[in-house]
């Protein structure tokens, strides 16, 4: 809310705010996006959203977030960034790359991890495991040991990957069946299957 008006006009709205606010319906739900991370060792209410940036980087903005614990008590923090594309998707994860470059030092890439990756580490940004899947960014970043991170950046993008062919499956079922009369106006769950 913006404005300079008076004390009891900036009351007023306030009172007119609140009172739409209490009628809005809650939301029904996080964002399916947050499904991709995986539930263990997932600090409890940690999910959020980060429009302006993330881990720092304004390129990391428009990004979901959630927060892990380590079996060494640190904490890793995860984004997932659903860019419009797969050129957009590669551009985000190469300005992440070249942070590194710049600042730290990249590590060996995780073999078999989506479709490109990188791992790297700097003194003040900590480690970071990134990679991309068509047209998400995924990255993890956090000052424990690698291997927690990649065990945690490997979940995420087996939870991707399974959405991905449960999608498939389900059209592939929806196409054999496109050649079947239809039964219009009833309800899927009284149709016969032929």
């Amino acid at each position: 809310m913006t404005g300079g008006g008076t004390p009891d006009g900036n009351e007023a709205l306030k009172r007119l705010l609140l009172t739409v606010a209490d009628k809005m319906p809650a939301a029904p739900g996080m964002p399916a996006v947050f499904n991709f991370f995986p539930t263990a060792n997932r600090v409890p209410s940690s999910e959020r959203f980060s429009a302006e940036s993330a881990f720092g980087q304004r390129f990391l903005g428009n990004s979901f977030m959630a927060s892990f614990g380590t079996p060494n008590n640190m904490r890793i923090d995860g984004l997932i960034i659903p860019a419009a594309n797969k050129d957009a998707a590669a551009k985000i994860l190469e300005a992440y790359r070249t942070l590194y470059v710049r600042n730290g030092k990249l590590l060996d890439p995780v073999p078999n991890l989506g479709e490109d990756n990188f791992t790297a580490e700097d003194r003040y940004m900590g480690r970071a495991v990134a990679f991309r899947i068509d047209r998400f960014v995924i990255a993890f970043s956090g000052f424990d040991d690698r291997q927690p991170i990649v065990d945690i950046a490997a979940a995420t993008e087996q939870r991707i990957l399974g959405s991905i062919r449960k999608q498939l499956v389900s059209a592939d079922e929806r196409a054999d069946n496109s050649d079947q009369p239809t039964q219009a106006g009833t309800p899927a769950w009284a149709q016969q299957r032929r």
